[in-house]
């Protein structure tokens, strides 16, 4: 992993525990955007979507994630 993508994750892993959700969500696809991994993002806007209750969300990335 990129130095880059560690420390974009990292700060959306702490927003994310912090229930800023809409802010992890925003660093976790710069995280791994930019890294072309597609796979690790669903997977984290699928927590990030869990923290907002959003069902139908979890499913579609989790869906994407398991791809």
């Amino acid at each position: 992993m990129k130095e880059a993508t560690v420390t974009f994750s990292l700060m959306a892993e702490a927003n994310l525990l912090a229930g800023r959700s809409a802010e992890a969500a925003r660093l976790f696809r710069r995280a791994y955007e930019a890294a072309d991994e597609r796979a690790l993002l669903d997977f984290q806007l699928a927590r990030v979507a869990q923290r907002q209750q959003q069902s139908a969300e979890v499913e579609r990335h989790l869906g994407a994630y398991l791809e």
